[in-house]
């Protein structure tokens, strides 16, 4: 998965994981007070629904607003596709989805963010939920990402890539490792309630175990550690992908087409989905994130 880039690759990776681990740094506080507050006295993780059916809550919104105004001053021009914020964009566009796509593709270095992958999660005071981030460059007729940041707060673990290696980092000491891949033959494979009603339409059954932890993110980066034998994805948003894929680049993991087993080496706007008032940024295909030595009959039987 790994990706030619340019001389300008390092120096915007710089300026976005700065920006973007700091940050994490700063709010990390916040979020557990919030996540650990009684159910009856923690209003920054209640719950508001949104058009699409899905969960916001303040904290989702508070962390958006801080990544958005630090990036603002690090990397000014450099267009940012937020969760939160692009609903009120999807609903002021008429057009097509392929030219609301267009802007952002155009652009030749993006930044995509996911501020709570999991709300539902964090709303209810699970363990599984993750901030995510990462920095896209034009590539091809779509876009890749090439850096990327996953923190988990409840572990105090932050998982980030430059353009040539993959770090874990324990958040409150800055203490930094070299990322490793371990996986088991055994491990499950994490796919989601609607991905599992995918494979049934198209009479595909899994060899092992899955499981699916309700972050898409928090799944994706047990298949990056190894703890998790592949990762099917389907229903996720570009928000959910964009930063585990930056990471999994860079312990040679390989993105391939669920059914045909090509390798996907761009995200295009024909890869989003068309509902862009119902699904924005979802994507049309299922793919599949493993180890380059794993084969798609390894995977379903």
């Amino acid at each position: 998965m790994n990706r030619s880039g340019s001389d300008d690759d390092g120096a915007y990776t710089a300026q976005f994981l700065t920006v973007i681990r700091a940050t994490v740094r700063r709010l990390l506080p916040g979020i557990m007070e919030a996540h650990n507050a009684p159910a009856h006295n923690a209003p920054a993780r209640q719950a508001k629904i949104k058009s699409d059916g899905s969960f916001v809550t303040d904290t989702d919104q508070a962390v958006e607003a801080e990544f958005l105004a630090a990036l603002r001053i690090a990397l000014p021009g450099l267009p940012v596709l937020a969760e939160e914020s692009i609903e009120e964009n999807v609903r002021a566009f008429n057009g097509a989805a392929s030219d609301f796509y267009a802007p952002f593709m155009a652009s030749p270095y993006q930044i995509v963010i996911d501020p709570i992958d999991g709300t539902k999660n964090f709303v209810e005071g699970q363990n599984e939920f993750c901030i995510a981030a990462a920095l896209t460059r034009r590539h091809a007729d779509g876009v890749w990402p090439i850096a990327g940041v996953v923190a988990i707060p409840t572990e105090d673990r932050m998982y980030w890539s430059d353009e040539k290696a993959a770090f874990s980092e324990t958040i409150s000491s800055g203490i930094i490792e070299p990322l490793t891949r371990s996986e088991s033959i055994n491990a499950p494979v994490s796919v989601s309630s609607t991905d599992r009603r995918w494979l049934e339409r198209e009479k595909l059954a899994l060899r092992g175990e899955w499981i699916s932890s309700g972050s898409s993110v928090h799944d994706m980066i047990g298949t990056v550690s190894g703890r998790l034998r592949a990762s099917l994805i389907g229903t996720q948003r570009l928000w959910d992908i964009a930063a585990p894929l930056a990471i999994a680049a860079r312990l040679n993991l390989v993105l391939r087409d669920a059914i045909s087993g090509e390798e996907i080496r761009s995200i295009r706007a024909e890869d989003l989905s068309s509902e862009l008032h119902r699904r924005p940024w979802g994507l049309d295909r299922h793919w599949i994130l493993m180890a380059p030595t794993t084969e798609l009959s390894d995977i379903f039987g």
